[in-house]
């Protein structure tokens, strides 16, 4: 059985620009995939909203969080500060990768739809320790995985959003906008994905 560990990432902001912009919420979805089958062995669910007050000198935008929904008091009195979320995700890969220690190190991906934006947003936020740990995992681009899939159909995959792509695909995301529900709807289209490419 060849196997291969996805951490699917994914972050809610308060605006675009991580030198100005919140980061509000990081979700994490990992999966240890059978490559053999596309068939998910085990699975690994975490999800940290952050204190707004850990980034006093950046904004949360009203028009991104009508977006995401999510309630900076709410955020204030349960989340928790960047510092400890740094440490968190630290220790939430480790326990995937001791839980999952069949896969290969060379075989373990950092997955997200348009990675490149959550991972700006994570290096300007989170703790150089934390940032240093991430990168030392390969990216893989659900958005250029795709390619191949909605080309085929005839598609432009630039211009397919992840809510898009997960109803073409077939995948329910009741909480779509939300750290969490993103990154595991993510995973899900990754492994759907892999599976219809193998019967094209």
């Amino acid at each position: 059985m060849a196997n291969q560990l996805y951490f699917s990432i994914d972050t809610e902001t308060g605006g675009l620009n991580p030198r100005s912009a919140k980061l509000l919420q990081v979700g994490l979805y990992a999966i240890n995939l059978d490559t053999e089958t596309n068939t998910i062995v085990n699975s690994f669910k975490y999800e940290w909203g952050i204190k707004p007050s850990s980034s006093p000198d950046k904004i949360a935008y009203p028009e991104a969080m009508e977006v995401n929904k999510l309630d900076l008091d709410t955020l204030e009195q349960n989340g928790l500060t960047l510092e400890e979320v740094s440490q968190q995700i630290i220790a939430a890969f480790k326990e995937v990768i001791k839980e999952c220690s069949n896969v290969k190190k060379s075989q373990m991906f950092l997955l997200g739809q348009n990675l490149a934006f959550d991972i700006r947003f994570l290096t300007n936020n989170l703790t150089l320790e934390a940032v240093e740990y991430l990168e030392q995992f390969r990216q893989f681009e659900l958005m250029c995985f795709s390619t191949a899939y909605f080309v085929n159909k005839g598609e432009n995959p630039s211009s397919i959003s992840l809510g898009k792509m997960t109803t073409e695909l077939g995948i329910t995301n009741e909480q779509a906008h939300t750290a969490y529900a993103d990154a595991k709807a993510t995973c899900e289209a990754m492994v759907e994905i892999r599976k219809r490419l193998t019967k094209i």
